[in-house]
């Protein structure tokens, strides 16, 4: 490795938005990690009647389809909100 040149500025530092993201990225990391835990324990077979549909399936399966249907939710929302904010501001 070589030594640094003394003419090289030195890298600014990270901003409190940098923080916010990291924050945001390690609490999104240990509740998916949470998540994934309390699932894997709750793996055995349920059966499942929604409207005219009657089946078995694992619990895992009917927790990740949950999650990942808000989640599709959750995104869909803020999509269509940014969206209209923009139009708004455009306006």
């Amino acid at each position: 490795m070589t030594a640094p040149d003394e003419s090289t500025p030195a890298p600014p530092p990270p901003s409190r938005r940098d923080y916010g993201r990291i924050v945001r990225a390690s609490l999104a990391g240990l509740l998916i990690g949470i998540f994934l835990i309390f699932a894997i324990q709750n793996a055995e077979p349920v059966d499942v009647e929604f409207l005219w549909w009657n089946f078995e399936t694992r619990r895992i399966v009917l927790l990740l389809g949950g999650a990942v249907f808000g989640v599709a939710v959750w995104e869909l929302v803020g999509f269509l909100w940014r969206r209209r904010r923009r139009k708004q501001a455009a306006a």
